[in-house]
């Protein structure tokens, strides 16, 4: 079976559209899945604990600074440590915020694809994974 540039072109495009539509429908399932922990009692005790931590390690980092700008950290090695400690802290930092953020994040990509979806005719609203969810 032969054929000419434009026809595969036409075939690539439907081919990627069906592989992307499938992987936009699964980010608006996972968002449903992502809206459903955010709402349960156990993430917001999750995220209590998780905010208590951050409080500390910025409460630490603080200290940090505070000794690294003071008078007693004058030697090399000194301001070494602080400078790796403070490192350490704020890349823990990050990932905790990272994992408080990871269900948000989420529920806007679900949302965008949601919105894409329905865009570009591929989603009708009985399609819709919330239409699935409440079924």
């Amino acid at each position: 079976m032969t054929f000419d540039r434009s026809e595969f072109q036409q075939r690539m495009k439907a081919r990627t559209t069906r592989v992307n539509a499938a992987a936009l429908h699964s980010y608006a399932r996972e968002a449903l899945e992502a809206e459903k922990l955010t709402g349960d009692p156990a993430w917001d005790q999750f995220k209590e604990r998780i905010q208590s931590g951050l409080s500390s390690l910025e409460a630490h980092m603080a200290a940090i600074d505070a000794e690294w700008h003071g008078p007693r950290a004058v030697s090399g090695d000194a301001l070494l440590a602080l400078k790796m400690d403070y490192a350490l802290k704020a890349a823990q930092r990050d990932i905790l915020k990272a994992i408080v953020e990871m269900p948000y994040e989420v529920i806007r990509t679900g949302e965008a694809a949601t919105k894409l979806l329905a865009e570009i005719g591929i989603l009708s609203a009985d399609e819709s994974p919330r239409a699935d969810s409440a079924a």
